[in-house]
């Protein structure tokens, strides 16, 4: 998620202000009540019995950024309805940052921004689930949102007790302001017995692996430790101490971290081969050239000690690590939530034992290809496309929302030609459909493109295997995905930039010579009996031809 977009004040929107004073009453006292539950034992790995299919839904952030209330949540759930798109399988309306209020309550609970959210989301709740559909809400494993908000670092078993107290069914846990597996630049260590303080300078230590000297004029020495942690690097003290005993270990680092992006390095200490204590989160030094200290006990034997600094786990296993205290904390409340994430990873990394979705790219944007950080729905198809072996029922890749009908200043947005050939490839790649626009007022094109009912059958298909590419050449694609009852989806694609014939061949399409076949138009709703024969049509710039292929028997 983009950490640039400023958080908007919103006035309060009065509507049916008895009703929503009196539901939040009521909520509170069920909150107060549910976070009385004793937590069960956490799981040991994914096993919630959800997300069969891949979810379909809402979600806020597209269209709306921080520029969400109740009344906007409220009012597209009634339009989900309405439209028919919930009929289809549109059921998760889902809130994304900055519904939080700036700061826990006394109890140390997330609670709701009072002016955007005055009702509640217990109140918010109760009246998406009165329309038959399905509540979301977002948190970060970090201590701070993306929008620098409260997050749920730390706080997991107590969240995931109040997001299941609200009645929330399906939880979106982003990646900012969390925890990576480096150590931050160590200048010394002291120890500090009685009314004795010792120092050790990081220079005079023992570094391993990546670990090294570096100069620093602001430091004790004038030198630090730097490459600690990552499974890489550690820093090794001699200490002699003349008693045994508890004494206070200070480690003196400098992280001066960018505000705007930063994370909180990690590590340990273990003291003669024995871990001490658990993971340490370092918070930020003043400046990159100031030092902060970080102090805790340690046990040390009377005369000489070793000191070890360092982090023996990688960055993707702290993010599983984090990720996973969540998926632990949910299953403890007893309710079905769906555990979608965003571990910022882009390479492949599947996290079927954690949670139910995954995001696999970065953020996506109303545009076919982009340049920049964010992606465009070409680019994401071309990431994403190739993963397909690691999704299946009750874990998806995750590509991101969908972009269909979405219009935000200073992106071109979508041609009606790439919103076809995104909706038919997200359903190929059995990705989950959480539409981005603004439902209330969706075109009757954009309302098409969401609602075809037959592209949307392939996505949902209960196989749950994601189409492959079977064929290239130029910038045009075969490509076929297996369903459950044997049918074929088959998508011709063009990513070129003007009409072209797309062909495949009977091999490609796992059709055979002694068998008639229905093929079916998934975009003009026609069909026509086929031999096999090749499969070809002229498919526009940036567009796609769809079909559903069923074998009708000799």
């Amino acid at each position: 998620m983009d950490t640039s977009t400023p958080v908007p004040a919103l006035p309060d929107r009065p509507r049916a202000r008895l009703r929503r004073l009196l539901a939040a009453a009521s909520a509170a006292v069920a909150v107060a009540t549910a976070l009385t539950a004793a937590a069960t034992t956490p799981a040991a790995a994914l096993d919630n019995d959800l997300a069969a299919t891949p979810p379909m839904g809402w979600n806020s952030w597209n269209t709306f950024g921080c520029a969400i209330d109740e009344d906007l949540i409220e009012s597209t759930a009634d339009h989900l309805v309405s439209s028919g798109l919930a009929a289809k399988g549109y059921r998760y309306v889902n809130i994304d940052d900055c519904w939080q209020a700036p700061q826990r309550d006394q109890a140390g609970r997330l609670q709701a921004d009072p002016t955007r959210f005055p009702s509640g989301i217990k109140a918010l709740a109760d009246h998406v689930h009165a329309q038959g559909l399905k509540l979301g809400i977002y948190s970060t494993a970090g201590t701070g949102t993306c929008q620098r908000l409260p997050g749920s670092l730390g706080h997991e078993d107590l969240d995931a007790r109040t997001f299941a107290s609200w009645g929330v069914d399906y939880l979106k846990y982003d990646h900012c302001f969390t925890e990576k597996s480096a150590l931050p630049d160590v200048d010394r260590i002291t120890l500090t017995g009685g009314d004795q303080t010792s120092s050790y300078e990081g220079e005079a230590a023992q570094p391993s692996g990546t670990a090294k000297t570096v100069s620093c004029p602001t430091c004790s020495g004038g030198a630090r430790v730097t490459g600690l942690g990552a499974a890489k690097g550690a820093l090794d003290f001699s200490v002699d101490v003349p008693t045994a005993g508890t004494y206070r270990l200070g480690i003196d680092y400098l992280y001066g971290a960018d505000p705007r992006t930063s994370y909180y390095p990690t590590g340990y200490v273990t003291v003669n081969g024995q871990r001490a204590g658990d993971r340490i989160r370092f918070d930020p030094s003043p400046s990159a050239q100031q030092t902060a200290s970080y102090r805790m006990d340690v046990t040390l034997a009377a005369g000489g000690n070793t000191i070890r600094l360092d982090n023996p786990l990688t960055d993707l296993k702290v993010k599983q690590d984090n990720f996973a205290r969540m998926r632990d904390a949910l299953a403890a409340t007893g309710r079905p939530i769906v555990y979608s994430i965003n571990a910022n990873t882009q390479d492949g990394t599947s996290f079927a034992d954690i949670a139910n979705l995954w995001r696999t790219t970065q953020d996506i944007k109303p545009l076919w290809h982009s340049t920049s950080w964010y992606r465009g729905v070409d680019d994401i198809i071309e990431q994403n496309g190739r993963l397909g072996s690691a999704t299946g029922p009750g874990h998806w890749n995750d590509p991101d929302m969908l972009e269909v009908g979405v219009r935000l200043d200073g992106f071109p947005g979508l041609t009606p030609d790439e919103e076809r050939t995104h909706f038919s490839m997200w359903a190929m790649m059995a990705a989950p459909l959480i539409a981005g626009a603004d439902v209330r007022t969706m075109s009757a094109d954009t309302a098409e493109v969401l609602g075809n009912s037959a592209v949307i059958a392939v996505d949902q298909d209960r196989l749950g295997q994601a189409g492959t590419l079977v064929a290239s050449s130029g910038d045009t694609e075969v490509w076929v995905r297996v369903l459950h009852n044997g049918d074929r989806a088959v998508v011709l694609r063009n990513r070129g930039t003007t009409t072209r014939q797309v062909t495949a061949t009977p091999a490609q399409l796992g059709v055979t010579a002694d068998n008639r076949y229905l093929v079916r138009d998934l975009w003009a709703d026609t069909a026509r009996t086929h031999v096999p024969a090749e499969l070809s049509a002229a498919v526009p710039a940036h567009g796609v031809a769809m079909y559903r292929i069923h074998r009708l028997g000799r």
